[in-house]
């Protein structure tokens, strides 16, 4: 849990402001919660009602274009 990071309101300021692809990185997380080990963000979200799963590698884009 040290490790882990909660990025969902830094998800959803993207998304509010109409961003729908962007890089998931330190930079934008406002941190690096593991040093030197490479993360990856699992994204579950409901679009159209239908749910969705994705994993990102750090660094990785985000991308709510279906």
């Amino acid at each position: 849990p040290k490790h882990k990071m909660d990025v969902r309101k830094i998800i959803h300021k993207q998304l509010d402001d109409w961003q729908y692809d962007f890089s998931m990185t330190n930079k934008l997380a406002g941190k690096d919660p593991a040093g030197g080990t490479v993360k990856v963000l699992d994204l579950k979200y409901k679009l159209n009602g239908k749910m969705h799963s994705k994993k990102v590698r750090e660094s990785g884009t985000v991308s709510f274009w279906e």
